[in-house]
């Protein structure tokens, strides 16, 4: 009917990216069947930075597996996995390392993921990154 899978609203957000914001899984699994799982939005961000960010692990899973790289960085030179230790996602984190994740890395600002964590003090992330 014309409707684009890959529409974006003002912010550039794709109804993918919303749905992994939501940590819905399921829709997660239905759009990226016919939306671009690799479009960023004005920020620079993957539906995939949306899903760390709101520890989505199933969606993360999802978009892994679409071939959204794990090591895309928004903007500001954040990868999912940067996203994932800013907000204390430890499940998601571990996710993203087992598919290869860098986490050597550095933003924009030249600090590490080691060096979030630490500021954030979540043991389990920073358990994460130490076993990895």
């Amino acid at each position: 009917m014309g409707v684009s899978l890959d529409s974006q609203d003002t912010s550039g957000m794709t109804p993918l990216m919303k749905a992994a914001t939501n940590c819905n899984a399921d829709n997660v699994n239905i759009l990226r069947s016919g939306a671009n799982p690799k479009t960023k939005d004005r920020e620079g961000r993957s539906a995939l930075h949306y899903a760390a960010e709101g520890g989505c692990t199933e969606s993360a899973a999802t978009l892994v597996m679409a071939g959204v790289g794990v090591d895309e960085k928004d903007r500001r030179g954040c990868s999912p996995a940067f996203i994932a230790v800013a907000n204390n996602k430890p499940r998601v984190l571990q996710l993203l390392v087992e598919n290869g994740a860098d986490l050597t890395l550095r933003d924009c600002m030249g600090k590490g993921m080691l060096h979030r964590a630490a500021l954030c003090g979540d043991i389990e992330v920073l358990n994460v990154l130490l076993d990895a």
